[in-house]
């Protein structure tokens, strides 16, 4: 297993000054540029690391590369000194709206480029402790539909943004057995817009202004629990629990827009609003698979419960003067990963697909958050550069299945259910520059 060995864990006896210098140049330039755009499209971000996205988003039972951590803290013991890991995944979502009226109206979402990043360090003893802490944001949701579409009423643009920093620790239970206990800090960030037609005749051709919401919400807490099942280096098991973290956002601000020589209605003056939400707990059970050194096979299943995000809803004034429904009926889903990973001499090669169900029932879809059944066909790429210094990329192929909505509880512009299909796609490519120290 030495070729194995070397690419995960790379060769940590020194590092020669150019390879040293151009580290430090990558990412002390990479890093405020992804944190200045750190906003992706889709509720939760796929392939948090570049290995695991291009392994079908197999992830808890990774080990060699301080990534796998993430979500497994257990996978730290695996691991040798220091490790740093920072990338992004890069987001081209391309969603569209066809209403079923009679117009037949169609509208693209405004395309975006997005960048959420991921950071993480760790170090782990020669007695098999491991410490680390991670950055990363797992749920994160831009939307821009502009306010001139059919739905401009329900949301013109949106932004949810959960930065999580998760400070971990594992030990080595007995030789084959890995336990890792983390915590989970997050903060949480919320931007609503939508358009206003105070006549409450829901003509397009009445006075609109625009309803603009921002807010930070108070931090949130959760745990993250890993175990690491790994009798050799032909086989790993691993088990990895998130719990939900409720956010709460108080006092958060509401300013309107009108056009210049309106008269806006006396109701409609800058208050504040409150909402929660409460982010999902997670449970992920994979196995890993060597049946010759150069050749990794991998597999896991996902039960996201959704159905702690049941429902939202936005309060406006204090006290109340008016509610707004988000988002109610979520369910559970489970979604499956299964991965390959070849390595030949200092390349990697990776393969993988991922199946992914919409944890929203149709009735309840609202465009501030699209979302439907999704396969991704995924592959990659990492490359050992030098002594320490390993480069990861992966591509993603997002196939969300077309969604035709006949029963929709939402309101649209004109009055009527916002009953129509959904097409979405998006690309994503990840990207990770680990270096590690003996």
């Amino acid at each position: 297993m030495k070729v194995a060995r070397r690419f995960t864990q790379g060769v940590t006896t020194g590092c020669r000054g150019g390879v040293k210098t151009l580290t430090v140049a990558l990412l002390l330039g990479l890093y405020p540029i992804l944190v200045d755009a750190a906003f992706a499209g889709g509720f939760e971000v796929l392939g948090i690391s570049a290995r695991s996205a291009g392994m079908g988003g197999s992830l808890s039972m990774l080990t060699g590369s301080p990534t796998a951590a993430y979500f497994n803290p257990a996978t730290l013991t695996h691991l040798e000194g220091t490790q740093f890991s920072i990338g992004t995944t890069v987001t081209l979502p391309n969603f569209r709206f066809t209403e079923n009226f009679d117009t037949g109206e169609s509208t693209k979402m405004q395309t975006q480029v997005l960048f959420p990043p991921n950071v993480c360090l760790t170090h782990t003893f020669r007695s098999g402790l491991g410490v680390g802490i991670a950055a990363t944001i797992p749920f994160s949701n831009k939307t821009d539909w502009g306010i001139e579409w059919v739905g401009r009423n329900v949301i013109a643009g949106s932004e949810f943004r959960a930065l999580v920093l998760t400070p971990m620790v594992s030990f080595r239970a007995t030789a084959a057995l890995s336990v890792g206990i983390g915590l989970n800090v997050t903060s949480f960030r919320y931007v609503r817009s939508a358009r206003l037609i105070p006549a409450h005749t829901m003509e397009p051709s009445g006075l609109e202004g625009t309803e603009r919401m921002q807010a930070d919400g108070s931090p949130a807490y959760g745990v993250q629990l890993g175990v690491l099942v790994a009798p050799s280096e032909v086989f790993s098991l691993g088990i990895a629990y998130r719990s939900r973290s409720k956010i709460s956002i108080e006092d958060g601000s509401v300013v309107y827009e009108w056009p210049a020589s309106a008269m806006p209605p006396p109701e409609y003056t800058a208050t504040s609003f409150n909402t929660s939400m409460v982010l999902p707990d997670k449970i992920r059970a994979g196995i890993s698979f060597r049946p010759v050194a150069p050749l990794l096979l991998a597999g896991e299943l996902e039960l996201s419960r959704w159905s702690s995000f049941e429902k939202q809803v936005v309060t406006l004034g204090d006290p109340a003067t008016r509610v707004i429904e988000e988002q109610q009926g979520w369910k559970d889903v489970l979604g499956a990963h299964v991965g390959i990973e070849l390595l030949v001499g200092d390349v990697a090669l990776r393969a993988g697909m991922m199946l992914k169900k919409s944890p929203v029932p149709d009735a309840q879809l609202r465009p501030s958050m699209p979302d439907a059944d999704c396969t991704a066909y995924t592959a990659g790429i990492g490359y050992i550069i030098g002594e320490g210094l390993t480069l990861d990329v992966a591509l993603q192929s997002l196939d969300y299945h077309d969604r035709a909505i006949t029963n929709s509880a939402v309101q649209s512009v004109r009055g009527l259910p916002m009953n129509g299909t959904y097409i979405m796609s998006a690309t994503v490519v990840g990207l990770n520059v680990s270096y590690s120290w003996k």
